[in-house]
Order: structure tokens, then C-alpha cells, then sequence
């Protein structure tokens, strides 16, 4: 196990006189898949800040590059780990739904150990976090702080012994404290409550998520800004090929397309199912955000199950590139597994790729969880089904009118989930908290 510190400067040439410097401490570490952040990034600079992102590894899957980012961006990584990389054919031991890749190989005891191990590690990983994390801010000067999720909260509320300047809660992911059955994941949890009351306000992606997480940190008087998690700007294209070229599919054959992980948490099973009885023109792609291996037992359940209907892409493209994966598309699938909880049942305002498909022009096909339904019917731009049996007559009916259903998607993308217009009043706070003096 080894504690590297590395230190990527993305660009050299800095301005001579930028606003300030804003640090963002993200735990989990995925940020090439992370659209909120990256795009936030992007726009910080434009508007003359300096970024540090502090962060870690990512800490499940093998995910594309971190995207290039404008002069003035740090990356500042924690290397801290408790889960193994190599370049010999597997990138961790737990997949990003939380199985142990090699525990068909091991003994049960064996197994038992390794589980015990790493959570008796991951217990350590905050504290380590933390101290690298004052470490990283040290002899810098800071306008804000922003703290993403649980974790990065309370390591930027830690890292304010040094700086005393204002904090950001920004929750991507929604937590509670009945989901955590140990006494120190239960302690974070209950840290990121104190901390969130005392930050100056929260970014959110969505008034369902917000009222859910205020209620449950029982803060009294929420100052609450809504980002939703979708992409900065248009494409730079309006035309894709990019699937119909990797699977030498035919022109007239429609692509339904479900974007991001392949796992039991978006029914990909179900869904592969039912696309082997769907009509000939369709056909269903699945495309990951993480590198997988076709060994893998879940893609393995999942290709047989679409029965040859069902092609898998399971090669992640950069940020920049998703674009032209999502516009080779006709459809996109927004499923999430309801009795996961509010983290994936509350989703309208944070699902990536309901906001990337609508970006595109693409209809959408989503389940329906309530936040869904009342943009998709707001907007027309889709149908909301019960379940994956449904979809088939779903993407006949959108085919009917589907110019209807494009441009509408269109509309929704820019009133609802451009990520730019969304953004404009955490910039108009972060110029109110006044000139940083701290060291």
C-alpha cells in the first residue's frame, strides 16, 4: 500500500490576475464522468478564477482520461488507496455496483478476510484524506471552498483549521443515515449534517433531491441554489455515425440507446430481456461509462440474455466525445431500480444521461419515477413506461411523430437542463463572498 501525492498542472500559462482561487474537494474521485464538475471547472476559469481540485482516485472502474481543462486548473491527487490497479487485466477488486470481481476464485474464508480488511481500510481513508487535503491548501489564497458530497464536505470543513473562507456543499449523491449499518460510516454521515449547516449554501440538482436531503440534515434554514446535472453549451456536430461504424449497423435499423453503467441498478438485465422479442428494425445498445470486461459475469447474463439483439460498448469515451456516441442514437433509456431509495428514484434533475440525450435531440424513454414523469410530460419530449416490457410500444409510438418528439427534447435541454444558465447564480455568490484574505 502506498501514499503517493501527485500533482497535475493542466495548464502553465495562468492570468496574471485572476478573481481568486476556488478549491473543490471530491472524495470519490471519478471525475471524468462527474458532467457537473467538469463543467463548473470549465466555467470558474472562464469567469478568472483559479480551480485546485483536491481528489482522489476514482474509486471503482477504469473510467475514460480526465477531460482537458483551461489554463488555471490544478489536479491535486491523493493516492491513498485501498483497492489495487494494475495493468494485469483487472483495475480493482470491486466492480462499480460493489461485488468482489475475484471472489468466484477464492475460498470463503478467504473472502471473508478481504471484506474484512477493506473495511477496516476505508475506515482510515477519511482522516488520510482530510490531512492531505490541509496539506494541499497550504500557502494558497481561497475565495470559496466547495465540498462535494459527504466526504469532500467534511474535508473541506477540516481543511478550514488553516483557511478560514466560506464552504460550498455541493451533494451529487443523496445520503441517509439509515443507509449505513456501521459506527464510522454513521459518524461521517452525522459530520456532513453539521456541516452542512453550517456551509453557505448547497448546490443540488433538483427542489425533489433538496427537500429530501434538507429534511433528513434537519436544517432549518436551507439556502439552496438548483444545478442539475446536464452539459455546458450544444454540440459541435449534428450528425454521429459512431455506432452504426463500431457494429456495422444498417442505416435503416433505429438505435435505442442506454448511456452509463451496465448494472443491476438500471435494469440492464430486464431490459436486454426484453429486446430480444423486440421488431427487427430496433436494436439495443448499451454503452459504459467504465471499462469492462466481456468476461464479466453480469455483461456475460446480459448478452445472453438479448438473445444477439443486444450490442455492448464497453470501451468509455472521453467527456468530450459522448456527443458523438449519444447522437448515433434514435432513443435513450432513463431506468433506475425504485426500491434503491431517493438517491435513484429522485433522479429527473440528476440523471447525466436523460440531460445528454436531450441535448442531442434524443426522445426518451424513461420509467416512472415521479421527478420523470413530470418533466417528460412538462416537455413531451418522451414516454414514461411502468416497466421494460413497455418499451418497444413505446419507441413505435415516438417514431410516429419522432420531429415532434426531437424538438421538444431540444426545448427541454435548453429551459431545464443547460448546465451554464443553472450556474450563473453560484458565480454571482461566489463574487458576493468578497476578496479571500487567508493563508
Amino acid at each position: 500500500m502506498t501514499n503517493d501525492l501527485t500533482e497535475t498542472k493542466l495548464s502553465h500559462n495562468s492570468p496574471t490576475q485572476p478573481k481568486g482561487r476556488v478549491a473543490i474537494f471530491f472524495w470519490e474521485g471519478y471525475l471524468s464522468v462527474a458532467p457537473s464538475l467538469i463543467n463548473a471547472i470549465r466555467l470558474l476559469v472562464t469567469e478568472g478564477y483559479h480551480v485546485d481540485i483536491i481528489t482522489r482516485r476514482a474509486m471503482f472502474g477504469e473510467y475514460a482520461p480526465t477531460p482537458t481543462f483551461p489554463t488555471g486548473v490544478r489536479i491535486l491527487t491523493e493516492g491513498f488507496r485501498s483497492e489495487l490497479h494494475s495493468g494485469t487485466g483487472f483495475s480493482s477488486f470491486k466492480d462499480e455496483c460493489g461485488r468482489v470481481r475475484l471472489r468466484k476464485y477464492m475460498p470463503k474464508l478467504v473472502r471473508g478476510w478481504l471484506r474484512r480488511s477493506y473495511e477496516r481500510i476505508e475506515r482510515l481513508e477519511l482522516p488520510h484524506f482530510a490531512l492531505f487535503s490541509l496539506r494541499s491548501v497550504k500557502g494558497e489564497k481561497y475565495k470559496c471552498f466547495i465540498g462535494v458530497d459527504m466526504h469532500g464536505l467534511v474535508a473541506a470543513f477540516f481543511a478550514c483549521l488553516l483557511k478560514k473562507v466560506p464552504i460550498i456543499y455541493w451533494s451529487l449523491e443523496i445520503r441517509f443515515l439509515s443507509d449505513f449499518k456501521d459506527r464510522i460510516s454513521r459518524l461521517v454521515k452525522r459530520l456532513e449534517r453539521m456541516c452542512h449547516r453550517q456551509a453557505a449554501f448547497m448546490i443540488i440538482q433538483d427542489l425533489e433531491r433538496a427537500t429530501s436531503l434538507i429534511r433528513e440534515n434537519k436544517i432549518r434554514n436551507p439556502k439552496t441554489v438548483i444545478v442539475p446535472n446536464g452539459p455546458l453549451g450544444w454540440p459541435q456536430s449534428e450528425t454521429s455515425d459512431f455506432f452504426q461504424k463500431r457494429f456495422s449497423i444498417a442505416p435503416s435499423r433505429r438505435i435505442v440507446l442506454q448511456l452509463g453503467m451496465i448494472s443491476p441498478t438500471v435494469l440492464s438485465l430486464e431490459i436486454a430481456s426484453e429486446a430480444s422479442n423486440w421488431n427487427e428494425d430496433l436494436v439495443l445498445v448499451f454503452h459504459e461509462r467504465a471499462k469492462r470486461a466481456p468476461t464479466d459475469p453480469y455483461i456475460k447474463q446480459v448478452q445472453q440474455a438479448g438473445c444477439g439483439k443486444v450490442l455492448l460498448s464497453l470501451e468509455p469515451v472521453s467527456y468530450d466525445a459522448l456527443d458523438c456516441v449519444v447522437m448515433s442514437g434514435h432513443i435513450g433509456l432513463v431506468f433506475y431500480r425504485k426500491e434503491l431509495g431517493p438517491n435513484f428514484s429522485e433522479t429527473a434533475g440528476a440523471s447525466g444521461k436523460l440531460a445528454h440525450y436531450l441535448r442531442c435531440g434524443l426522445p426518451v424513454i424513461c420509467l416512472d419515477l415521479p421527478g420523470l414523469v413530470k418533466v417528460v410530460n412538462q416537455y413531451r419530449c418522451g414516454i414514461c413506461v411502468s416497466e421494460p416490457g413497455e418499451i418497444q410500444s413505446a419507441t413505435e409510438a415516438i417514431f410516429r411523430d419522432y420531429e415532434f418528439y426531437r424538438m421538444n427534447a431540444l426545448r427541454c435541454y435548453e429551459e431545464y437542463y443547460e448546465f451554464g444558465r443553472h450556474f450563473r447564480e453560484v458565480l454571482r455568490k461566489i463574487e458576493d463572498f468578497g476578496q479571500s484574505k487567508n493563508r
